[in-house]
């Protein structure tokens, strides 16, 4: 019979309870420590002690030794253990790795309420029958057939679902809590354990200091999987003189693969000393105790090292009692109760100038072996050690470059790298240079880092671009270029001549272009000169000579295979501006150097190539390798596609993509967003451009983004191509087009079918938008009948002979168009009020193509706009509902004709605030809309106008509920600010782009979740700042009348 998989553990029992009476006889077997209530105990333990991973309480710590009780019962009853056992592993190990360091006493205060006092005296004087999650698992897996059942599963870990390190690492703390009493089971196991389950064992076995268990971790050494051999090494390493006899008859196997490890473990236990032991060993028996005493005594309650014990206990005790600690917090590292200790130990060594030089080999021992299977334990151990940086770096360094360390990569090797950087003057040049060539991309970016603007580098840093890894020689030869010394000319050129890689060749060519002692490669003198352009962020000039060689240019390139998600995509031609069309050969060679391009690559190939063709080839096959790529799953590995988009995208790909990069910041894209953004930055630069389309949209998100990862990139990429273009304030403003966002939007107004019919009572009628009253001052109305210019709001009542299946479903359809639309023209009339107050301008063409639009057209109604300069006479656009007449009229205050001819004459438009109309003027116009019956979608000639500085002034004795003050801001269509600590953010702002200014106010703080249900303290506004959109301060003075009175009349609703 197998345990039913549902219910809560109660149901589970008492599925046994009735199918045996043997179970309360067994209940009663358990120790009172376990159960201390007997049968009664086993109260309602609800599912998510059994499926939760994060439990709200420590209740079902308590509950554990419960549910191992269960489990010992059901195995006593001979009943399969299946269901249960993978839940109880990680529990168990989740118990055993995490709350190790928990006292007797402190379990035993967890259960105050439920011992008497002389129980638990008599248990404190037992001291191994305590209640206790780890020792109830003792417990039960001291009987052999629940250990058999248990490491059998536990062999078998990933065979039926996947297991990671996080899960794996918890089931090796099970049965390090179970100990040696284990280990024939294990053997059992071993012989038929999956990958995972292998891994499992070979974690654990390190941790049983017995000479059985090395024996069995030998074999592990040849196995198949990287992981389970590594675990395996490590543990053997951990065993140390336990480990001397298996690995002796490990280095005569038939296996190459153990024999190689057993040797190598045996070299490295010769060369490696234990300080701790070299300390600690000469001390007697009776020092041992006192110094574990000391220890006892230094902890505070919570089990941390108290550091005001600390010091005077090392001044006393000095080196002894450091690597008592030490030893102890090692043994212990896993459990978050030790990790603050560190720190402590190593800020009193740090604050002793005697004892810091006897402590350095301590420090460096213990960070080397911190023991692997938890990242975040080994980020705040190396992290604490941090007081003792500048005394330790050579030593460790030395450590880590020598036979001291482990014969595999210690787990803390990159945190003690990153260590090593903070302070990386006192680590010679030489080991930075060996690190710049490690498998590790992360630790050659530590040693770029250290080594760079170091003199007398680039011979060491060459001699990596022989390596046989191309990520190897890339990196040297990117670090090559970076720091451009004299030196390694000769080496990158015969590395260049010899490299098969596209990649690392493109990056070859950069540094052989950007050292003194290089020279152009064999391609082109092109490459060098658009290497140069490239690095200094320069748009580069067409060169005529590029033309007639590009087709050398590409013959001269190394070949390559087509990437696969281009495979059976029909990629457009590509014509060069002599008329030429590229042919297969040279378009593969093309798209291998633009696979080159990356976050830290420009190919200058690519670039020349480009500058040879026409523009709208170019954009074409460019658009086409981004869309393949998009719709082929965005695969990371062949994110050049995004990237190329700087080199061959056209203007409206960049739109398209430009206007989505919020939406992807706030869904968790934020690689993709910087792909993005870097690709925009280049857009301009290869073929130079009166607006650049690519920085637009940097500059804008820089100004608008609402999350830290879009906005605080565009705004380096702001800073970086302004000064890499030598771009002055104005220069960089006449090259970005301010309205990018609002343009884009304008082409994204979706087209509703208006001419279409809708039959009630077997007539024809037909939707018109017209003027009404209400949010955005249109209404879709149906217009037909008897009478052909009638109007009706609704629809006709059904007839009495209709069809009410057929008269329900025409009625759904037109209502189900009239809220679609109604919603787009409200939204658009919004966006179009933006523009007014925001200062748009649009350019005459897109203006007139807007007011053609089917539905656009009609927000104009009611709407004063202004053409040409400010002593151009306003005008009117105006969509007509009479049938005669023609659609998207212009007409003027007194109703005469105004050609399109004469607007695009004028060069752009505008939507005018009232505070450009003379009295004259507004009473004028106020009179033609009442005169047309035209109602305007906002108000525009009767806007409030508060054109005084002081009505700027906030007053901060205002205070409101923070839903309140979140809803008004939002309501007066002010954006959030950056969140700081706990999604909080202080300011909000707007911005007012044709004036070249933002508007900033600071609050109490709102939450960037909208959900402000835990703030009760009421809150107001602080302050009020304007700023130009670099950000630098502006008087409010000297703010445009617009901004000044758009901004006092959003502080009067929000403070209203």
């Amino acid at each position: 019979m197998k345990a039913p998989l549902e219910g809560t553990v109660e149901a589970r029992l008492g599925a046994f309870r009735a199918e045996t009476t043997e179970f309360v006889t067994l209940i009663s077997r358990i120790p009172a420590a376990i159960v201390p209530d007997g049968e009664a105990a086993l109260a309602p333990l609800e599912t998510e002690f059994l499926y939760e991973r994060e439990s709200p309480t420590r209740a079902w710590q308590r509950e554990a030794g419960l549910i191992l009780a269960a489990a010992f019962v059901i195995t006593e009853l001979g009943r399969p253990l299946g269901p249960w056992l993978e839940r109880l592993t990680w529990l168990y190990g989740f118990i055993v790795s995490r709350d190790p360091g928990d006292t007797l006493t402190d379990e035993l205060d967890r259960l105050t309420p439920r011992l008497a006092v002389a129980e638990r005296e008599a248990v404190l004087e037992a001291g191994t029958k305590t209640y206790s999650p780890t020792n109830a698992l003792r417990y039960g897996a001291s009987e052999p057939t629940f250990r058999a059942s248990l490491f059998a599963y536990l062999g078998q870990a990933g065979s039926h679902s996947k297991w990671g390190p996080y899960t794996v690492t918890h089931a090796a703390a099970t049965v390090v809590g179970i100990g040696a009493q284990g280990l024939p089971e294990i053997a059992e196991a071993l012989k038929t354990a999956t990958v995972e389950g292998a891994e499992i064992f070979a974690k654990a076995l390190g941790k049983f200091a017995s000479s059985e268990a090395a024996a069995l971790l030998v074999p592990l050494l040849g196995h198949t999987s990287k992981g389970v051999k590594s675990a395996a090494t490590l543990s053997l390493a951990e065993l140390g003189t336990h480990a001397v006899d298996a690995l002796k008859e490990g280095a005569t196997s038939k296996k190459k693969a153990i024999r190689e490890a057993c040797e190598a473990l045996q070299t490295a236990a010769a060369e490696a000393e234990n300080p701790f032991d070299a300390v600690l060993a000469p001390l007697s028996e009776a020092e041992r105790r006192e110094l574990a005493e000391l220890a006892k005594q230094s902890r505070s309650e919570d089990s941390r090292f108290d550091d005001r014990s600390v010091t005077p206990t090392l001044s006393r005790e000095s080196i002894p009692y450091a690597a008592w600690v030490l030893r102890e917090l090692l043994d212990h590292i896993a459990d978050y109760k030790y990790r603050g200790s560190v720190e402590q130990v190593c800020n009193a060594l740090a604050r002793s100038e005697e004892l810091r030089p006897a402590s350095i080999p301590l420090v460096v021992y213990f960070i080397m072996h911190i023991p692997g299977g938890n990242n975040y334990a080994i980020e705040h151990a190396v992290r604490a050690v941090r007081p003792l940086n500048g005394v330790i770096a050579e030593a460790l360094a030395a450590a880590m470059a020598g036979g001291a360390r482990p014969p595999t990569d210690f787990p803390a090797r990159i945190r003690a790298f990153e260590l090593l950087t903070a302070t990386a003057t006192k680590v010679p040049t030489t080991f930075w240079l060996e690190a710049l060539g490690d498998a590790s991309k992360t630790i050659r970016g530590f040693a770029a880092e250290a080594l760079h603007g170091r003199e007398g580098v680039a011979a060491g840093a060459a001699a990596h671009l022989v390596a046989k890894k191309a990520d190897i020689r890339g990196a040297a030869a990117e670090f090559l270029a970076t720091e451009a010394q004299a030196g390694a000319g000769e080496s990158i050129r015969a590395a260049l001549a010899a490299e098969k890689d596209a990649k690392v060749s493109a990056l070859l060519e950069k540094a052989l272009a950007a050292v003194p002692d290089g020279a152009p490669s064999a391609a082109s003198s092109e490459v060098a000169e658009a290497t140069t352009l490239a690095a200094s962020g320069s748009p580069a000039p067409v060169a005529a000579a590029t033309v007639e060689d590009i087709h050398a240019l590409l013959a001269a390139q190394k070949k390559g295979k087509l990437p696969k998600f281009l495979a059976s995509v029909p990629l457009p031609p590509l014509v060069t501006l002599s008329g030429k069309t590229l042919n297969e050969a040279e378009v593969l060679a093309l798209l291998i150097r633009l696979s080159n391009e990356a976050a830290d690559l420009e190919d200058p190939v690519a670039r020349a190539v480009r500058r040879a063709l026409t523009a709208e080839s170019a954009h074409r096959f460019g658009d086409a390798i981004y869309d393949a790529w998009l719709g082929n799953g965005r695969d990371s590995k062949q994110k050049w596609a995004v990237f190329q988009l700087g080199v061959f995208g056209s203007p409206a790909k960049i739109d398209e993509v430009g206007m989505r990069l919020g939406i992807e910041a706030s869904t968790g894209g934020h690689h993709y967003v910087g792909w993005c953004l870097e690709a925009f930055a280049r857009h301009g630069r290869v073929v130079p451009c009166t607006i650049d389309a690519g920085l637009s949209w940097i500059s804008y998100w820089a100004r608008a983004a609402t999350t830290d990862g879009l906005g605080g990139r565009a705004r380096e990429l702001v800073t970086r191509e302004r000064d890499g273009r030598k771009l002055d304030t104005a220069s960089f403003a006449a090259c970005i087009n301010r309205f990018i966002a609002s343009e884009a939007a304008d082409r994204a107004i979706p087209v509703f079918d208006l001419a279409v019919t809708f039959r009630f009572k077997e007539v024809a009628y037909a939707p018109v938008v017209v003027d009404a009253a209400g949010p955005g001052g249109k209404k879709v109305f149906l217009r037909g009948g008897d009478d052909a210019n009638g109007l009706l709001a609704a629809v006709p009542k059904k007839g009495a002979k209709e069809d009410k299946d057929a008269y329900t479903a025409e009625k759904n359809r037109f209502e189900e168009l009239a809220a679609h639309v109604e919603r787009l023209l409200i939204r658009e009339a919004d966006r179009l009020e933006q523009a007014m107050v925001g200062g748009r301008i649009w350019p005459a063409p897109l203006f007139l193509a807007l007011a053609a639009h089917p539905l656009a057209q009609h927000l104009f109604t009611g709407l004063v706009l202004s053409a040409g300069g400010t002593d151009a006479p306003p005008l009117l656009s105006r969509a007509t509902i009479d049938p005669g007449a023609a659609r998207g009229t212009f007409v003027s205050v007194d109703y005469g004709d105004v050609s399109k001819e004469t607007i695009l004459a004028q060069g752009f438009v505008t939507v005018p605030h009232r505070i450009a109309f003379s009295d004259a003027d507004r009473g004028a116009w106020s009179e033609h809309f009442a005169e047309s019956k035209l109602i305007p979608p906002f108000e525009q000639l009767g806007r409030e106008l508060y054109v005084d500085v002081a009505e700027l002034t906030i007053d901060t004795a205002r205070k409101m509920k923070p839903a309140a003050l979140a809803a008004r801001l939002l309501e007066a269509k002010w954006q959030h600010g950056r969140p700081e600590d706990a999604g909080i953010f202080y300011e909000s702002w707007r911005l007012f782009p044709g004036f070249g200014v933002r508007a900033v106010l600071h609050h109490g703080g709102l939450a960037i979740s909208g959900g402000q249900s835990w703030q009760t303290e009421p809150i107001g506004l602080e302050s009020l700042a304007f700023e130009d959109l670099s950000g630098g301060p502006c008087e409010p003075a000297g703010v445009d009348p617009v901004v000044r009175s758009e901004v006092a009349r959003d502080l009067k609703a929000i403070l209203r």
